[in-house]
């Protein structure tokens, strides 16, 4: 098999260009999900009860906009709803090393962050299984299913390898930092492509309609 062959649809400039923006906003949500807690643990010196019900808040947006997300989001550009909720969680999730630096940091304002990051990321999944068939044409899901799918594996995996040894290294709260690039970087990659790589896109999409 040939190296084209292999790479398949990550010749295409717009979808290696999802394929990154996913494996960084899978890490850093793998990130999260790992350092939170240890935030609460090691910063704030909660209990069993507040670890708990900080679990619970980061899966709460889902109970709560579940339903209607997929209605909201067919109104909205699939893409613009990516780009602007990857950029937000960024931007929510820098709050917390600021405000452990700051010596204002609670329990509470985790809560706070553990749920609108929930919920963004609802608005996030909906919009991207939405946008995935209208970037590479529906002759070329299930090889762009495939791809990511593998990719999200992978981070699932490495997720805790890379977050033990950052929280070893520079603590908790400064971990959050690194998922906050990691998405930051995810919504910049997301971005509307240059024409050349719409003109690519556009040749995918017209190949899986013929």
């Amino acid at each position: 098999m040939s190296k084209s062959s292999r790479l398949g649809l990550l010749r295409d400039r717009d979808f290696g260009r999802l394929f990154a923006a996913t494996a960084l906003g899978q890490l850093g949500d793998r990130i999260i999900f790992l350092a939170l807690p240890l935030v609460a643990i090691a910063a704030l010196r909660a209990d069993e009860f507040q670890v708990g019900l900080l679990a619970a808040m980061t899966t709460a947006g889902s109970l709560l906009v579940g339903l209607p997300a997929g209605a909201w989001v067919d109104r909205m550009r699939k893409r613009s709803v990516m780009i602007s909720t990857d950029l937000v969680r960024a931007l929510v999730l820098l709050t917390i090393p600021v405000t452990w630096w700051a010596g204002l940091l609670t329990i509470w304002w985790l809560y706070a962050v553990a749920l609108v990051h929930g919920v963004l990321t609802v608005f996030f999944d909906v919009a991207y299984v939405s946008y995935l068939p209208h970037l590479v044409g529906r002759g070329n899901l299930v090889e762009g299913n495939s791809k990511l799918s593998t990719m999200r594996s992978v981070t699932s995996i490495s997720g805790p390898t890379v977050t033990g040894p950052l929280v070893g290294l520079i603590g908790a709260p400064a971990t959050l930092l690194v998922s906050s690039a990691g998405m930051a970087m995810s919504g910049l990659l997301a971005r509307p492509p240059s024409s050349r790589a719409e003109s690519s896109s556009s040749r995918l999409t017209e190949s899986a309609r013929v």
